[in-house]
């Protein structure tokens, strides 16, 4: 019987991910765009180690990865990079969570989930904001906006960073729809032509 709990226990431990209900856009139809440079944030990633008694954990803010990773999986780019300041096209990404909870609340759900080690689901209202910029050689070219409203709940079997990326991964699709309706790169790209023709 115990080993029998122990391995549900191992299972549950590898962390489930959270289902994906945000709305997702699809790019009908296949483009071709040049390739580009993705900066989130600045290119800051935020990161966090704490230590106790028994070692050391460290959180690092995968925003960048998710947005990367969701721009690559459209298979619309030439290639996309990070970070690259010097790339001809850029996407600056802005990308932010609020918490909809006061800050006694926030304080509050964090002290429940500490007192039961995380074994009892806590629930949070977050709402990610990304606003995001397209610049063809310094001139900007697009700008777009969006957020998610999330409703999480957080425990010691989920992924901790799954809701976010379902979030990053539905404002990547819509971007995306936006960028092909208003033909952000196909402008800029003819415009560029039409300039080394001169």
């Amino acid at each position: 019987m115990k080993i029998a709990i122990i391995l549900i226990a191992l299972t549950l431990l590898s962390g489930c991910a959270a289902k994906n209900t945000f709305q997702m856009y699809e790019t009908i139809g296949k483009e071709n765009y040049p390739a580009v440079s993705l900066i989130v944030n600045d290119g800051y990633v935020y990161s966090d180690t704490t230590c106790h008694q028994y070692g050391c954990t460290t959180y690092v803010d995968n925003t960048s990865l998710f947005a990367l990773n969701a721009l690559r999986d459209n298979d619309l780019f030439e290639r996309v990079d990070i970070n690259n300041a010097h790339a001809e096209y850029k996407i600056i990404m802005k990308f932010s969570r609020h918490n909809a909870d006061s800050d006694g609340m926030v304080f509050a759900k964090l002290m429940l989930s500490a007192v039961t080690l995380f074994l009892f689901p806590v629930s949070h209202e977050y709402t990610y904001k990304s606003e995001f910029t397209i610049v063809h050689l310094d001139k900007v070219i697009g700008k777009y906006a969006y957020d998610r409203k999330s409703e999480e709940v957080s425990f010691l079997f989920k992924e901790p960073q799954s809701n976010k990326q379902n979030a990053v991964e539905s404002i990547i699709s819509n971007l995306m729809h936006d960028v092909k309706e208003s033909q952000t790169f196909g402008s800029s790209t003819s415009q560029a032509l039409s300039e080394n023709r001169l």
